[in-house]
């Protein structure tokens, strides 16, 4: 036989070989994960003795079943403070039980490794603890009067609620949205200062 001939043989069986190797098992894409709408307050809570808010947790994704995931949850300066594991089950739901959430700035990170590789994706989000969104709304009992004189208006003897008293007493009200916020107030005197 020609060299041609051996080329040409050896080249069709390599061929052949590689095409008995059949199908690859899988198509290797970016894994999708689905997070929860969250309610983080205390009314999900599952163990109010315990600091922080306790909940059940699940995310949807398309791992295939088998899969290990891990859920790290950080403060919002990104420090961990919770950690668990789950196997995805079929349909790729991941179901993390007794999850502690922190209260304040809050980061979710999630991460898998499949015959396709590592995956990470995370959330940020804001657990409120139930007492209340925190506002500043100020109001004088006696609303100060329109001068003519000045383009804002200003507070006069009329609004001193304790005229033996040296300076000006007027009650304020604030509305902080919730008890344990403190609260400061600074008065300035335009005419002095």
């Amino acid at each position: 036989m020609s060299t041609k001939v051996h080329t040409l043989l050896a080249t069709s069986l390599a061929l052949a070989a590689l095409a008995c190797q059949g199908e690859p098992e899988r198509a290797c894409e970016r894994v999708r994960f689905g997070w929860p709408l969250m309610d983080l307050s205390p009314s999900v809570d599952v163990d109010s003795a315990s600091e922080g808010i306790q909940t059940n947790f699940e995310v949807r994704s398309d791992l295939e079943a088998g899969v290990l995931a891990t859920l790290t949850i950080a403060s919002g300066d990104e420090d961990p403070v919770f950690a668990a594991t789950a196997i995805s089950q079929s349909g790729g739901l991941l179901s993390f039980q007794g999850v502690t959430v922190p209260e304040g700035r809050v980061v979710f990170f999630l991460e898998a490794t499949d015959a396709c590789g590592r995956f990470r994706t995370g959330l940020r989000t804001f657990v409120w603890d139930g007492l209340g969104i925190p506002r500043c709304d100020l109001q004088l009992a006696k609303g100060p009067a329109e001068d003519p004189d000045r383009p804002y208006p200003v507070l006069r003897s009329e609004h001193d609620e304790d005229p033996l008293v040296p300076g000006m007493q007027v009650r304020v009200l604030v509305d902080a949205g919730r008890s344990d916020m403190h609260i400061s107030l600074f008065a300035k005197d335009r005419e002095t200062d």
